[in-house]
């Protein structure tokens, strides 16, 4: 009875898939790439390593259209702050452009690497609000998670990143987080050795995609120790270290020692100075002033937090968010559209939405001007750069 009920929304799943991957192609045949910004640091990792066999990115970062900086490190190599994560889940995608190539001497620069690795993150991004969809229909209502579902991912910069410049950490992380609240959820009344490391390897990979997401690791953490289970603990730990552990190899061939680079380039945190407000509702991509919808999302999780663990585990997550981000020196995300370090978020938000919802009809009134709204700023966005 639950395959007949949960298969026409598999179907939903491919058909936003197939939406967005046409939205993607059509964004690349006018523009003729779909790399750039940081985008282009984390495909240089599975460029380099795939055909050079190596991770020395002088030749990349003077390849049109990856060109970046070219600054030593003190092993030699070129400087890269990013992580790799998302460059690993990028890989399968790089592979099979890699098979169907069909040119004599394939570089890893053709369109077809490019528009490959850009559907293998759009289909990362539709299968983590698909994740999250099962799992929020299982603690709200199929329905209430569905408009959740569709909402997000249409009046939110969800959208921006996960069809119009998939090219990112972004829709790695969306999927990675989702995945870990599918499986906590799934298996959260029969948590074994097996099932505690393995969600300890996906929040090493969620942190190797964007090092501030390292804070999921926490709830479980909570959870573990308020049942407990001690062992659980010990195993949980060592699957963030294994899962964690390419990134430090990573950072010791770049680098020459085990360091974060971003406080090598300078880059820091001023905890004592948030830019709370600024992050949240500045014109300068903050989280609320592009994507209004998360204020009900964040409202949902307030309004059930005395009754649902898993509104304590959201609202905590965003709070601790927040202040990273706002702590960050640069808060505003660069070349951002709307807030994307909170994207990680996602699956929280859209159990927080479907909570907020009900039979009032100026609810989905406001979701849809939002839609509006956020398709608008987008069209914006992209005909005036």
């Amino acid at each position: 009875m639950v395959y007949y009920k949960l298969k026409p929304m598999s179907r939903l799943f491919w058909l936003l898939f197939v939406f967005a991957s046409v939205i993607f192609l059509a964004h690349y045949y006018i523009v003729g790439n779909a790399v750039w910004g940081d985008g282009r640091y984390y495909y240089v990792y599975t460029r380099s390593a795939i055909i050079d066999h190596d991770l020395d990115f002088s030749n990349e970062s003077q390849t049109h259209p990856f060109f970046f900086e070219s600054n030593q490190t003190s092993a030699g190599k070129l400087f890269n702050k990013y992580t790799i994560g998302a460059p690993l889940l990028w890989t399968p995608w790089f592979l099979l452009a890699h098979f169907l190539n069909p040119a004599p001497n394939p570089d890893g620069y053709q369109h077809l690497y490019r528009i490959l690795v850009g559907l293998g993150c759009v289909f990362y991004a539709q299968l983590g609000l698909y994740l999250s969809y099962l799992t929020v229909a299982k603690i709200t209502s199929p329905k209430k998670a569905l408009i959740s579902w569709l909402s997000l991912f249409l009046a939110t910069n969800i959208f921006f990143y996960s069809a119009v410049d998939p090219i990112n950490s972004h829709s790695a992380g969306i999927f990675i987080s989702s995945l870990i609240f599918y499986l906590w959820f799934r298996w959260k009344h029969s948590l074994n050795q097996s099932s505690v490391i393995i969600l300890g390897l996906l929040t090493g990979l969620l942190a190797m995609i964007r090092l501030q997401d390292i804070i999921f690791c926490l709830p479980l953490l909570i959870y573990l120790y308020n049942q407990s289970r001690f062992s659980h603990i010990f195993t949980y730990l060592l699957g963030i270290i294994i899962g964690f552990s390419p990134q430090l190899i990573v950072w010791q061939l770049l680098l020459g020692k085990i360091a974060n680079p971003y406080s090598l380039n300078q880059e820091t945190f001023y905890w004592l100075r948030p830019q709370i407000l600024s992050v949240l509702i500045s014109n300068n991509n903050g989280l609320f002033y592009y994507s209004p919808l998360f204020i009900l999302a964040v409202i949902g999780l307030l309004k059930k937090f005395k009754q649902s663990v898993w509104a304590k585990v959201g609202l905590t997550l965003f709070i601790l968010q927040t202040y990273i981000i706002s702590s960050w020196h640069g808060w505003w995300g660069g070349a951002s559209f709307g807030a994307r370090m909170f994207l990680s978020l996602t699956p929280y938000f859209m159990l927080g939405l479907a909570w907020f919802l009900s039979k009032n009809i100026k609810i989905y009134r406001f979701i849809f001007l939002f839609t509006v709204l956020n398709f608008s700023q987008i069209l914006y966005l992209l005909l005036t750069n």
